[in-house]
């Protein structure tokens, strides 16, 4: 079982947010920092899934609402066809709410190293390969948890069993 682009981008961007209140907001990042970070937000493709967010989410609600009412099918789209320009709207605050995280942990400099790389030969090619190479680590990791589990509780046994406890 792997997860979809859009469930890491949103445990992606939700982890930054979450990093959000230890942020000093006292220190505020410049302008500058800012508009680099926002830059580097672009180059490694989260703001691409961000963009993805709003519509991930209108058709998730839309496919739970009309399971449960198939008869509403027609309103229910064209409802969602009507909101969506307003929730579209809220892409960028996300896209403003990380760039604050990310400018409060990496100077100037460092953001614009990393799109330097980003944008060069060897960035591209990690950024390409970065989708396949987690997948392949969220498959392995899988596979080695079911195989550790099997081991842990085969020595958990072992141990309890000196301790007179059978399971």
């Amino acid at each position: 079982m792997s997860c979809s682009a859009t469930t890491k981008a949103v445990a992606l961007v939700l982890g930054l947010l979450a990093l959000i209140p230890l942020a000093a907001r006292a220190d505020e990042p410049s302008p500058e920092a800012l508009a680099l970070a926002t830059k580097l937000i672009g180059d490694i493709g989260l703001k691409a899934s961000i963009d993805g967010l709003v519509p991930s989410l209108f058709g998730q609600v839309e496919r739970n609402v009309t399971g449960l009412h198939p008869e509403m099918q027609s309103a229910v789209h064209e409802s969602l066809v009507g909101l969506e320009p307003e929730f579209l709207k809220s892409d960028q605050s996300m896209v403003d709410d990380v760039a604050h995280v990310l400018a409060a942990r990496m100077t100037e400099p460092e953001m614009r190293d990393a799109s330097t790389f980003f944008e060069s030969p060897v960035g591209k090619k990690y950024l390409a390969v970065q989708p396949v190479l987690l997948q392949e680590l969220g498959i392995s990791s899988q596979v080695w948890q079911q195989r550790e589990s099997v081991d842990l509780v085969a020595r958990l046994r072992e141990e309890l069993k000196k301790k007179g406890y059978n399971f």
